[in-house]
């Protein structure tokens, strides 16, 4: 809820884990926000009101194709492609100590192993 009284909502995602719909309510850095949780038993929670601080720019994202050793059940080393994803994150203007980041990534990738060496 935000402090003009607009709401958003958070959906199941897997027993347990609920996520926020985006889709509820416009998040807009500089206002004030703060989750509040009711039970079906009638019990409320409320976290303490705070300031959306502005957004963070990403500065660098990348991903490679590297290969990683690991050991077997039947203590083996067994190589495996894997994709290794790097981001660097500039933040801008810290306000207040500690700062939270949340990345959501949503990529496809397609790979064919081949047995090219």
């Amino acid at each position: 809820m935000d402090n003009e009284g607009n709401i958003g909502c958070f959906v199941p995602a897997e027993d347990g884990i609920y996520l926020f719909d985006r889709t509820s309510i416009d998040l807009v850095p500089g206002k004030q926000y703060h989750i509040s949780i009711e039970l079906l038993s009638g019990e409320v929670y409320e976290s303490i009101p705070q300031v959306m601080s502005e957004n963070y720019a990403i500065s660098e994202s990348r991903g490679e194709l590297v290969k990683r050793t690991r050991v077997s059940q039947q203590n083996v080393d067994v190589v495996e492609n894997v994709v290794r994803v790097n981001t660097e994150t500039e933040i801008v203007q810290v306000e207040q100590d500690p700062v939270y980041l949340r990345w959501e990534l949503r990529e496809i990738y397609e790979f064919t192993e081949t047995n090219s060496h």
